[in-house]
C-alpha cells in the first residue's frame, strides 16, 4: 500500500473525513450462491460491514480449512451452484471417498433463474453414490408487505417445484428454502416461509426445510419455534479453526446441535487421500448434519471429522490459497495472549491475538493487541461490543502497523504505510497514537483494506477473508484499496 494515500485518498482537514478518489463500484446479480448475502447481512447496523458478536455469523478472518483436519466438525454435506460447474465425476467420487454424504444443488432463484448445470451436477452426485437435495434462493418480493411476500413465496414455490419435476426429482426430495435475501424485510419471512412450504406440499414436495444464518434465527426473522429448530440448517462461520480458537468452535458445535445441520465454512479444501486437483485448488461450502436432516443417517457417533488426520498441530498448505499439495507442519504453543510457532523451515516466531471491537453508535471497528483495552472499552460504554479475535500478528517485526486518531471525528485509521502516516498527521486533527501491532512477512495471510464513504467514521474496514472482501466490493459499494499488511 505504499503511496496509496497519494493515489486513493483525499483528506478533509476540517473533519478528518477521508474520501476515496476512485469511483465506487456497484453490481447486481441474479444468481446468488448459498450464503452470499450473509457476509454483509447486518449492513444498516454495522456501517455496511458484518459483526460477529455472536462468535460467527460472518467472521472477518475466515480460515482456509482442510478436510484432513480431524479437529473440525464432520464434512457431511457440500452445497454447490453454477459457480461449481468445474466439478467432474472424479470430484464427486472423491467427495464420497472423503466422507461427504450429501450434495445440495442450487436449482432455482426467484421466478427468473434456473441453474443450467443442475441436471449434470445431480447426475454426477448420484452416480458417485451421494445423497442429493436441492435448494431455492428465495426472494419473496423484496418487500416489507406480508401479503406481497406471501404471494411471491407461492409463485416461487411453484417455480421451484416445476424445475424439480422437469428433472424427475422424486416427491421425497428434500427441498430447501435459502432464506438470506436482505431486500425482503425480516418481519415477513416466517409467514412467507409457511406459504412457500404449503405450496410445495400442494405440488407434491412435502419434505421442505430452511437454510438461514444464526443471526436471522436470533432476530426471529426465521422463527425457530414456529418453523421448528430441527427443520433449520444454520449458517455460522467462526474465526480460525478448533486448534487456534477451541472454545468458540467447541461451544458452536454443541449449541448448534439444536438445529438440523450447521454450515460452518465456505472455505473448505478437500485435500485428503484420493483427492483431485480441482478439490485441492477450489474451496467449497461444508456442513455437518446433526440429525438426519438430509435423509442420511450418519454411522459415526462422533461429531468430529473422523476422516481427518490432523490433531494438535495445524497443517497448512504451502500456499495461502491451498493451490499446492505440499504441506509444512507447525507446532503451536499458546500462553495467554501469545502464541509461539516453530516451523520446520524457520525459527520460532511469537504471535499475539488482535482483538476486534465494534461501536454501534459510530459504526467503527477497533483492532487492538491490548487485552486491557479490549476488556475496558465495553465497560466504559455500552456502545462498544467485543466481537472476538480478528487474527494473530507477530509480537514484533520490521513492519509496524500504526494506529492514527482524529480527535474531531473520533475515527481511527490503521496503516503500515509511513507515507500515509506522514501525510495524515500533517493534516488538522490527525495524530499517531501508538504502534498497534506488527505485520508478518509477505508469506503470511494478507489483510485487505476497504473503503466506503457512506460508512462515515467506519469508512475503513480490514478483513483477511477474500470472501468478505469480494462480497463487499461486488454487492455493497466498498472500494478495495489493497493489501494493508500480513498476519499469521
Amino acid at each position: 500500500m505504499k503511496n496509496k494515500i497519494t493515489k486513493l485518498l483525499l483528506v478533509s482537514s476540517l473533519s478528518c473525513a477521508i474520501f476515496s478518489a476512485q469511483g465506487v463500484l456497484a453490481a447486481t446479480t441474479t444468481n446468488h450462491s448459498m450464503g452470499d448475502s450473509f457476509a454483509t447481512q447486518l449492513a444498516s447496523q454495522t456501517a455496511l460491514v458484518p459483526k460477529f458478536a455472536r462468535l460467527g455469523d460472518t467472521a472477518t478472518s475466515l480460515y482456509n480449512l482442510s478436510s484432513a483436519d480431524s479437529t473440525l466438525p464432520r464434512t457431511d454435506v457440500v452445497d454447490i451452484a453454477s459457480y461449481q460447474s468445474w466439478m467432474t465425476q472424479a470430484d464427486f467420487n472423491s467427495l464420497k471417498a472423503q466422507g461427504v454424504q450429501t450434495v445440495v444443488v442450487k436449482l432455482t432463484e426467484g421466478t427468473y433463474y434456473t441453474n443450467p448445470y443442475a441436471a449434470s451436477q445431480i447426475q454426477m452426485a448420484q452416480a458417485a453414490g451421494l445423497n442429493v437435495a436441492v435448494y431455492h434462493y428465495a426472494i419473496f418480493g423484496n418487500t416489507s408487505d406480508q401479503a406481497t411476500a406471501n404471494a411471491a413465496a407461492v409463485s416461487e414455490a411453484d417455480y421451484f417445484a416445476a424445475a424439480a419435476k422437469s428433472l424427475n426429482l422424486p416427491s421425497t426430495t428434500i427441498m430447501i428454502e435459502d432464506a438470506e435475501n436482505s431486500s425482503t424485510s425480516g418481519s415477513v419471512w416466517t409467514q412467507a416461509t409457511q406459504s412457500f412450504q404449503t405450496e410445495l406440499a400442494a405440488q407434491a414436495y412435502s419434505n421442505s426445510k430452511i437454510y438461514t444464518s444464526k443471526t436471522w434465527v436470533t432476530n426471529s426473522y426465521i422463527n425457530s419455534t414456529t418453523l421448528g429448530a430441527s427443520n433449520i440448517w444454520i449458517a455460522q462461520y467462526l474465526y480460525g479453526n478448533p486448534t487456534v480458537n477451541p472454545t468458540s468452535w467447541g461451544n458452536a458445535l454443541t449449541n448448534n446441535s439444536v438445529y438440523g445441520a450447521w454450515q460452518y465454512s465456505s472455505q473448505m479444501y478437500f485435500n485428503g487421500s484420493n483427492t483431485t486437483s480441482n478439490l485441492t485448488n477450489n474451496r467449497l461450502d461444508v456442513s455437518i448434519d446433526y440429525s438426519n436432516f438430509f435423509g442420511v443417517t450418519n454411522s459415526s457417533t462422533s461429531l468430529n471429522n473422523t476422516n481427518g488426520t490432523t490433531s494438535g498441530a495445524t497443517t497448512n498448505s504451502s500456499s495461502t490459497n491451498n493451490t499446492s499439495n505440499s504441506t509444512s507442519t507447525n507446532t503451536t504453543t499458546t500462553t495467554g495472549n501469545s502464541t509461539s510457532t516453530t516451523n520446520n523451515s524457520s525459527s520460532t516466531v511469537s504471535y499475539q491475538n488482535i482483538y476486534r471491537l465494534y461501536n454501534s453508535i459510530t459504526k467503527e471497528h477497533l483492532y487492538t493487541a491490548d487485552a486491557n483495552e479490549m476488556a475496558t472499552l465495553p465497560k466504559l460504554s455500552s456502545a462498544w461490543t467485543y466481537e472476538g479475535i480478528a487474527w494473530q500478528s507477530p509480537t514484533t517485526s520490521s513492519t509496524p502497523v500504526y494506529r492514527l486518531y482524529c480527535s474531531k471525528s473520533g475515527e481511527h485509521l490503521y496503516t503500515s504505510d509511513t507515507n500515509e502516516v506522514t501525510v495524515l498527521t500533517s493534516m488538522n486533527g490527525w495524530k499517531k497514537e501508538v504502534i498497534a501491532f506488527y505485520s508478518a512477512d509477505s508469506t503470511g495471510t494478507p489483510a485487505f483494506r476497504l473503503y466506503n464513504a457512506a460508512a462515515g467514521i467506519g469508512a475503513h474496514f480490514i478483513t483477511t477473508s477474500t470472501t468478505e472482501r469480494d462480497n463487499l466490493v461486488t454487492y455493497h459499494n466498498w472500494n478495495y484499496e489493497g493489501i494493508a499488511w500480513y498476519v499469521k
